[in-house]
């Protein structure tokens, strides 16, 4: 019972730290247009606009700001770079938008990292 009382409560913050980021990201003048996307290849968190790009963003939380390093593995960002190029090319007025691939990391208790372009090549 802990185990899935542990996963719940995990599950809550992820979804609260989603909601601090789309606040964050309105605020500092991005448009969301889309959360919580489906695509074959994985959920894609938040996709916004903001100077005419693409802002394909994953969002992560953790309870301690030093897990910051292991947040992201290469298969991860693979599976994310795969889901915007193809939420990008299923939306026709978007297609000619530069993608940029961003990463909000939230820890508790008030702690927000916003890393542009990390996507490892």
């Amino acid at each position: 019972m802990a185990s899935q009382t542990k996963k719940r409560s995990s599950y809550k913050f992820g979804l609260y730290a989603e909601y601090i980021a789309c606040i964050w990201l309105i605020l500092s003048g991005h448009k969301i247009i889309a959360r919580r996307s489906k695509t074959p290849y994985g959920e894609i968190d938040i996709i916004a606009l903001r100077a005419k790009q693409l802002l394909i963003i994953e969002v992560k939380a953790r309870r301690h700001k030093s897990q910051f390093l292991e947040v992201l593995s290469k298969r991860q960002q693979y599976r994310l770079k795969r889901a915007g190029e193809f939420f990008a090319k299923r939306q026709r007025r978007l297609q000619y938008k530069k993608i940029r691939f961003d990463l909000i990391f939230i820890a508790k208790p008030f702690y927000m990292k916003y890393v542009k372009n990390f996507l490892i090549n």
